[in-house]
Parts: C-alpha cells; structure tokens; sequence
C-alpha cells in the first residue's frame, strides 16, 4: 500500500512537545480516521506504546503510527497546528470539515 500525507513542522513540534509532557515518552503518534461527525469522517491523535498491526511511517523524526483501514482516507493529507495549538487536517479528498479527538 503506498500513500503519504505531510505533518508540518508546527505540528510536528507540537506532537514533541506533548510527548515531552508523557510520563512514559517511548510512546509512538497513533492517527486513525473514525466514520462520524458532520463530513462522515473524523480524525484521531492518540500515543500508543507498540505499533501492533499499523502502518510505521517515519515523518520528521519521529515514528508515525497509521492504522491500515485509515491510509487510503489520509492519502494527500496536511496536519497542521495553529498558534493556539489546535490540530487541523486538510483533506483535498473529504468534502466537508469536522473536528477531531486527541486523548493524550
């Protein structure tokens, strides 16, 4: 399966930043895409401990972990961050927005 998606260096900083915060920071960035909210899609951060049956991809420095039934739907993606430290997703393939869950 081949798909990629771009995390910007702002969010990337903020995903440092919040594992620097973890109690247990040998931890890896888990996203998910979840059927629901107002486009039929809504994304998921999350930490795991071990990569189990996802994707590995690496994306500055830090190992991303994908979930397989998730990779066609961030295929071209953007993950953003703004100055308030809110992530964002730009989807060219969704038709619609929505929010997202990121349980730390």
């Amino acid at each position: 399966m081949s798909f990629d998606f771009t995390v910007t260096d702002r969010a990337m900083n903020k995903v440092k930043d919040l594992l620097a915060a973890e109690k247990d920071q040998d931890q890896l960035l888990y996203i998910s895409v979840k059927n629901a909210g107002c486009a039929g899609l809504s994304y998921s951060l999350d930490f795991l401990k071990e990569a189990g049956n996802n994707i590995s991809v690496e994306k500055g420095g830090l190992t991303i972990l994908v979930d397989p039934s998730s990779a066609d739907y961030l295929n071209g993606m953007t993950i953003d961050c703004n100055l308030t430290g809110t992530f964002s997703f730009e989807n060219p393939n969704a038709k619609g927005g929505c929010g997202i869950f990121f349980s730390v």
